[in-house]
């Protein structure tokens, strides 16, 4: 009787304790708005819009490092027609003669908008701060071109 109380109990302990157990998948409320990725390389940038809250990221390659594929981001929500007027403040910059840059505060970071002229394209670039402080930089993104900065945005 011993024996099987104990085979019981042992029984019971390995099978409560079991150290994998399957976790269930919840729906993502994050839809994918646009990528870009050229020619086959990893991702340089997308945004993602999340539905229930009504945020939009922004995540980018950090550039700062050569051999080390580290991303970043940038998120706000749109209260308005926010991301539209992003969208606009970036195409208009790329229209521009004078090229400089453009600083936004969002909720819990600042985000630079870089406008340079290159082979006589203009390109625009993305950085960003974690924080208020503007000593913590976080990051700078690739350089795109406007057919890019639309794919990012969903229009083409």
């Amino acid at each position: 009787m011993k024996k099987i109380i104990l085979f019981l109990l042992l029984l019971t302990a390995v099978v409560s304790n079991a150290q994998i157990k399957q976790v269930q998948e919840e729906e993502s409320s994050l839809t994918e708005i646009g990528t870009i990725s050229p020619l086959g390389q990893p991702m340089h940038m997308v945004c993602y819009k999340d539905e229930e809250t009504n945020v939009y990221i922004f995540k980018y390659l950090d550039t700062e490092y050569k051999t080390l594929k580290q991303y970043e981001h940038f998120m706000f929500k749109d209260t308005g027609n926010d991301f539209e007027t992003l969208y606009t403040t970036i195409i208009d910059g790329l229209k521009e003669k004078e090229k400089k840059s453009i600083k936004l505060e969002l909720e819990s970071n600042f985000v630079w908008i870089n406008f340079v002229k290159s082979f006589g394209m203009t390109l625009v670039s993305f950085s960003s701060i974690e924080g208020k402080n503007e000593s913590l930089h976080k990051g700078t993104s690739n350089m795109f071109t406007k057919k890019q900065i639309e794919k990012l945005f969903g229009k083409k």
